[in-house]
């Protein structure tokens, strides 16, 4: 069970160091060096820069590595894709979550970003959200109908990531959504015990009761 709990804690390091990679994946029609540069404009955040260097048709979403919004959304106007991929199948949705950002979030929904998109540790944007503690992220993508009863790769529910995450105000919004108390892992464990191995005595009550009154 330790080792599952240490899991979590490690991606959003996995995502910052998704950002240093360069990308060569599907939907990538530029060379090395024309990437770097697009890179380099987008880090400084010159948007003006940004829109010459589309007009040469470079286009890339790196701008929301540098949660410079103002060129993710000129990148987006002019047709980048919202949902590729970087090497951890991390789309820019999963970067808007992690640098706070619900306005980029919002202007990626709108642009079709998938909200419901898989990384390899089988996060959608709404678990990432909650291993990331970012509470009115969680509350916003659960306004734009993320799947609440979506599980990752060891089948752990929003609920338990939120109790190993020992984060109380995004468990009693999920508690408030009516989730699922029932559920299990791969392992069998139920939130119930992850609030008993967090040693959350509060929400261990509060899952009980509900059980009992189900």
């Amino acid at each position: 069970m330790r080792k599952l709990f240490s899991f979590g804690r490690r991606l959003g390091q996995a995502l910052l160091n998704s950002m240093d990679q360069e990308y060569a994946g599907r939907g990538y029609h530029i060379g090395d060096w024309e990437l770097r540069k697009i890179h380099m404009v987008a880090i400084k955040g010159d948007a003006a820069e940004v829109e010459r260097c589309l007009t040469r048709r470079f286009r890339d979403l790196d701008a929301v590595h540098c949660q410079e919004e103002a060129c993710a959304i000129i990148f987006l106007e002019h047709g980048a894709n919202p949902n590729i991929k970087d090497i951890y199948s991390n789309t820019a949705l999963y970067y808007a979550v992690y640098n706070k950002g619900t306005s980029l979030a919002e202007k990626l929904l709108s642009h079709h970003a998938n909200i419901k998109a898989l990384n390899k540790e089988g996060n959608t944007p709404l678990l990432f959200a909650i291993n990331s503690g970012r509470q009115h992220v969680v509350e916003f993508l659960l306004k734009n109908q993320a799947n609440i009863h979506s599980v990752d790769n060891f089948r752990r529910t929003a609920l338990m990531l939120a109790v190993q995450h020992s984060s109380s105000s995004i468990i009693s919004l999920l508690l408030q959504q009516n989730i699922s108390i029932f559920s299990q892992d791969m392992f069998g464990q139920m939130a119930e015990d992850y609030a008993v191995c967090c040693d959350l005595r509060r929400y261990v009550l509060i899952l009980k009761d509900r059980l009992i009154l189900n």
